[in-house]
Parts: C-alpha cells; sequence; structure tokens
C-alpha cells in the first residue's frame, strides 16, 4: 500500500534524470505478472510502454505494474528496495521495506509523518500527479483486450482540487493513504492509517483537507533568485559589499485569524 507512494517517488526521478522515458517498452517478466493484490492484468512477456506502466500504478497502485517498472529502472527489485531506502533516508523517514508493493510484507512499516515527507517529495513531480489524479480510465494490451481503470480514491473525482495521490489496503493497518489538493497556491497533504474501510478512508482524509484550507495559508516568505540582503559587508574580497539572493524559495504556513495582520 502505502509503499507505493515511495516506489512511485523513485519512478518520477528516474523518469527526469532520463534513466527510462515515457515511450520506452518493458518486457514484463513472469514474476511481475504474478504478484498478487492490486493489478492491471498485464501480460507476462509482452511489452508495454513506461507511459502505461506508469499510468496503472498511479492511478491503482497496481501491483505489477510497479514491479515492471522496478526491473525495468534497478534490474531487480530487490536493487530497486535498495533504492527506495536510500531515498527515503535522504528526506529523513525510516520506513521498513520489504518490497517495492507493500503487497503481503508482513514487517513492512511506514509512520504517517514519513508517509508525509515522502508525499511532499512527490508532489514535485508533475509528472506524478498528472496519472494519480485520473479517476477512470483503460489500458489497452497488445493482444486487443481491454483492462478497465478506476481509481480507488474518490476524493479525484468529488473533491475540489485533489490530484492523488495513492491508497492502498492490508490485513495489519487496514484502510490507508497520502492525499492531496491544491486550490490556488496552496496544496496540502493529508495521511490515514488504519481506517476501517474504503469510506472511512475517505471521510478521514476530506476533514483531514477541509480542516487545512479553512484554517491555514501558505504565505511564500522569500523566493528563489530574489534580493534578500543589501550590501553584506565582506572581508578580504574583491568588492567591499555584495547583495544576498535566497537560494531557494521559503514559505510558511500561517493559521488564518479573524483579523489578518
Amino acid at each position: 500500500g502505502m509503499a507505493k507512494i515511495l516506489s512511485a517517488l523513485v519512478v518520477a526521478q528516474a523518469l527526469e534524470q532520463g534513466e527510462i522515458t515515457l515511450e520506452q517498452q518493458v518486457q514484463i517478466s513472469q514474476t511481475a505478472s504474478r504478484t498478487g493484490g492490486m493489478s492491471a492484468f498485464l501480460t507476462s512477456g509482452a511489452s508495454y510502454p513506461v507511459s502505461d506502466l506508469y499510468k496503472t500504478m498511479m492511478m491503482i497502485s497496481a501491483n505489477d505494474a510497479t514491479i515492471a517498472l522496478a526491473e525495468a529502472i534497478s534490474g531487480s527489485e530487490e536493487a530497486f528496495v535498495a533504492r527506495m531506502q536510500k531515498k527515503a533516508a535522504e528526506l529523513g523517514a525510516s520506513p521498513v521495506l520489504v518490497n517495492a508493493t507493500g503487497h503481503k510484507a508482513a514487517g513492512q512499516k511506514m509512520s504517517a509523518q514519513d508517509a508525509a515527507k515522502i508525499a511532499c517529495a512527490l508532489v514535485k513531480y508533475p509528472s506524478a500527479l498528472e496519472r494519480s489524479a485520473v479517476y477512470m480510465d483503460y489500458l489497452t494490451h497488445a493482444e486487443g483486450r481491454e483492462t478497465e481503470l478506476v481509481n480507488p480514491n474518490r476524493l479525484v473525482r468529488f473533491y475540489e482540487g485533489c490530484d492523488g495521490i495513492a491508497t492502498g489496503s492490508n490485513s495489519e493497518s487496514g484502510y490507508s493513504g497520502a492525499f492531496t489538493a491544491l486550490r490556488g497556491s496552496d496544496r496540502y497533504i493529508a495521511v490515514v492509517i488504519g481506517a476501517r474501510n474504503a469510506n472511512q478512508r475517505s471521510e478521514i482524509a476530506q476533514k483531514l483537507l477541509d480542516y487545512a484550507f479553512a484554517n491555514f495559508r501558505s504565505v511564500i516568505v522569500m523566493e528563489k533568485g530574489k534580493g534578500v540582503a543589501k550590501d553584506v559587508p565582506v572581508s578580504g574580497g574583491m568588492k567591499k559589499t555584495v547583495h544576498g539572493v535566497a537560494g531557494e524559495s521559503f514559505s510558511m504556513l500561517l493559521a488564518k485569524t479573524a483579523e489578518e495582520n
């Protein structure tokens, strides 16, 4: 389930860095096609473009598509999981990973805080959100059959601004998900772990996002490349003073009050 946000982040990064391309064809291994759980019913031995695998991974959390992409990027699921672990550590997250999908992964753990950190990194990739925002689509297989894809994240259908991001369920941790919505320049992420069913998961996510939009606003304090300090004295330099600019943009979350300053 929730491991998918981390595997999606590694896939998004691999695409951005040109390690794989959306047009590239990936042959589906027996290992990938036999993965249980949520499935795109990929044909073993057939080839699919990365774009189709990425779509089914982001839309319906397809385990077979996730394994196929993991093998295409890292050569094996094990090597891909090592890369997921490294990426999580870079973000200050420490999930316990058993596999790339979260399916039948006894002992696999990811806290809500870890999931939120990973989700914050993933929403910076439009390629992921463009796909997780789709509610319904079809996958056409080489032999002509079609698989209907319905996004288990109902919020993408009815919640204003919701464009993802991942859902999952298993017997140990119940129904979980990381949800995100963008309204204006404000984007919020809600993580739900351990809901009783899909309905309760949606209700909790909606309440969390409603609360965020009603009570907070995001304010950009510094913009990347904009001046932040004039005439900073320098000793031993070619010039006596320099101007400082922001290396990164910085935003703050402010509580909305009755009287906004």
